[in-house]
């Protein structure tokens, strides 16, 4: 009897000692006064260097963020890793090899609970999305509306190498229109050939081409387009942060809901000549929850 008494007595100082340290991420970040958030770099309008300073629509939902926690904010620009799983293993769950501890959390993080990405990326916690990206092609004012592939003849389309709108050019229709894609290293290049008729449209995410046609003050009509062959039509992005910062979890969700009950976050993306879309339902279900942390506590 003694002993299951001992035993019980140990399982909960477990216990009550990984809830005690469960928000010592937060509170670190407390202490030192400041979150430390990681972004991709060149990537407007949500990421990017403008005259020497981080801005973006992103960096300013850190910001905003920040603001709630009381804290000061840090942006770790970042690059683009092989895969998605290398950057959450760089920046949130692990670190880079060359030695980089990982950020406290990032953003812009594409997710759906339903998909098995999700799932297999089990040391991360995928909440608080803010925004609901689809795929778009803009035109000239002056041509006819592009919305499905099917619908392009001679044009030349800019997209992003190696990126969805690139990979859906050259599979669609058994790849018979790959040779209109006219590819860049991202859509920012492509702005100076759009603006002058070098290339007739600009194909890939909504919000990227909405940002970028907007600060460069290109007028162009943009219209959805349905990937008809891909089952993703749609993603919800937001941020990921390890899975047992529980308290640090917890703050940013409630800090992301009071941000978006007030209009904050809708705001943000105007400022940078975006259309707000809302998460979806699903997202907003799954993305807003408290997510209870494993038992093992925080790591730290």
């Amino acid at each position: 009897m003694k002993a299951i008494h001992g035993l019980c007595a140990a399982a909960l100082f477990a216990l009550s000692g990984a809830q005690a340290t469960a928000a010592s991420k937060l509170d670190q970040i407390l202490e030192r006064g400041a979150i430390e958030v990681a972004a991709y770099d060149n990537f407007p309008p949500y990421s990017y260097k403008l005259n020497g300073r981080r801005t973006g629509i992103d960096v300013d939902i850190a910001q905003a963020v920040a603001d709630k926690l009381g804290v000061g904010l840090v942006v770790r620009l970042v690059g683009v890793d092989e895969n998605m799983g290398d950057d959450l293993r760089n920046n949130v769950w692990k670190g880079h090899y060359i030695g980089r501890a990982p950020a406290d959390m990032m953003l812009h993080v594409p997710f759906n609970h339903e998909n098995s990405f999700t799932q297999e990326n089990d040391l991360i916690r995928f909440l608080a999305p803010y925004y609901r990206e689809s795929m778009a092609i803009a035109t000239r004012t002056d041509l006819y509306p592009i919305t499905s592939v099917e619908q392009i003849q001679a044009e030349r389309i800019a997209v992003e190498l190696d990126t969805l709108a690139d990979f859906f050019l050259s599979s669609e229709r058994g790849g018979d229109r790959r040779e209109n894609g006219v590819r860049y290293a991202n859509l920012t290049a492509s702005l100076q050939d759009f603006a002058s008729g070098d290339v007739d449209a600009l194909f890939g995410p909504r919000g990227e081409i909405q940002g970028l046609l907007s600060e460069a003050g290109i007028e162009a009509a943009i219209h959805d387009v349905e990937l008809s062959t891909f089952k993703m039509q749609a993603w919800d992005v937001g941020f990921a942060i390890r899975f047992n910062h529980q308290g640090l979890i917890t703050a940013v969700v409630d800090a992301m809901a009071e941000l978006r009950e007030a209009g904050k976050i809708s705001e943000i993306f105007a400022a940078h000549g975006v259309d707000y879309a809302a998460p979806s339902a699903q997202g907003k279900k799954f993305g807003f929850l408290r997510v209870v942390a494993k038992s093992e506590g925080d790591d730290d």
